[in-house]
């Protein structure tokens, strides 16, 4: 069985898009400690199929959150190196994977694999960035757009709602931040991704137990 109390989470920072997904990490790091999880933060070059698999053997986390690029079957950490497989094993845990593609295939092969829930995407998961608040992503406003809605699904989840709340807690935000998108008071960086969080939107999916809790 899982332990409720452990959150893990891979977060490589190895090129722009893993940077932001990295620094909009760092709240639910925060928010989980608050929260009384143990945190099994794998950054950086922790960020690999050895430890990720030993972590998840040792603690049997009860939540994981895996940021990387994606494809339908594997999920990759630093260096774009394959750490989630179809053969990888996240027994009773929930799942969300920040990643590309990954909804279509792989979370099916997790959920039959043990994993109680998986949320992803079956299309590309996509982040509008305005490059030049690399140095601080949390200030891209534009980004929150994005990384906003995505985070909620991990802090509805370490606040002890269900999955099926966490899932519709990010698609409702998902829609809110698209409509003053494409209004009249949006600007046209706005206006442009807007189409992005959309395909975000309609791409999120849900596997396996909704009623599953942290």
């Amino acid at each position: 069985m899982p332990n409720s109390k452990v959150f893990l989470l891979t977060r490589p920072r190895h090129d722009a898009l893993m940077r932001y997904f990295f620094a909009w990490s760092d709240p639910l790091v925060a928010m989980a400690s608050s929260k009384g999880f143990n945190v099994c933060d794998l950054h950086d070059g922790k960020a690999n199929k050895a430890l990720l698999e030993s972590y998840i053997a040792k603690n049997c986390p009860s939540l994981i959150l895996f940021n990387g690029h994606g494809t339908t079957d594997t999920i990759h950490g630093d260096q774009d190196k394959v750490i989630v497989d179809a053969d990888s094993k996240c027994r009773r845990s929930i799942v969300y994977a920040r990643s590309c593609s990954c909804g279509e295939r792989l979370g099916h092969d997790l959920v039959k694999g043990g994993a109680r829930t998986f949320i992803g995407y079956r299309r590309d998961f996509y982040c509008g960035c305005s490059y030049e608040h690399l140095v601080d992503p949390k200030k891209d406003k534009l980004a929150a757009r994005f990384l906003g809605p995505s985070n909620l699904i991990i802090s509805t989840l370490l606040k002890g709602g269900t999955a099926e709340e966490a899932y519709q807690r990010s698609v409702g935000a998902m829609h809110k931040n698209f409509m003053e998108m494409i209004s009249s008071r949006a600007d046209y960086k706005e206006r442009y991704a807007a189409r992005y969080l959309l395909s975000n939107m309609a791409h999120q999916v849900l596997l396996g137990d909704a009623l599953a809790m942290a």
